[in-house]
């Protein structure tokens, strides 16, 4: 009861925790909205499919600057196992890009660590993995930008962190 209550917290609490030190009225009405949706839907879960094939699967997008409040890029991903959404995430870059395609680029960079991160674990507990990881963006110029050498070693070169 306890995990199912935190999980329904977790991404209304993230969004509305970026307002802690100057909240509004328009937040404190949120967080109520937040409560009065918890309140109605207690027995709603989440439905896991069992595969054949253990399939990992990650789609990735960020929005070069795109935060009202700080002009901060934030970038997300979602990830798939077995067809299942097991994991996902938004986060507000702490690096300021020059450019959509670093954004995207950056984003790239950090989800294919977090592949190879899932990866060590899936191997680690002896789960085999039956297809290649994929990884989906939909950025034209950072695809362009990871085929292209000159270019992928001129953006490498200034990534020194996320």
């Amino acid at each position: 009861m306890y995990q199912r209550l935190i999980r329904r917290l977790i991404y209304p609490i993230s969004l509305l925790s970026q307002f802690m030190h100057q909240p509004t009225k328009s937040h404190l009405y949120a967080a109520y909205q937040v409560l009065h949706y918890l309140k109605g839907t207690p027995g709603k879960d989440i439905l896991f499919k069992r595969g054949d094939k253990l399939t990992v699967e990650m789609y990735t997008d960020a929005n070069y600057a795109g935060s009202l409040l700080d002009r901060q890029s934030t970038s997300g991903l979602m990830m798939f196992m077995r067809g299942n959404l097991v994991t996902w995430r938004s986060k507000k870059h702490n690096v300021v890009a020059r450019s959509s395609p670093e954004v995207e680029f950056r984003a790239l960079v950090h989800e294919i660590c977090e592949l190879l991160w899932v990866k060590i674990l899936l191997t680690n507990l002896k789960i085999p993995i039956s297809c290649p990881m994929k990884l989906y963006c939909d950025n034209k110029s950072a695809i362009n930008l990871e085929h292209n050498l000159i270019q992928h070693a001129y953006y490498c070169k200034d990534m020194k962190t996320f």
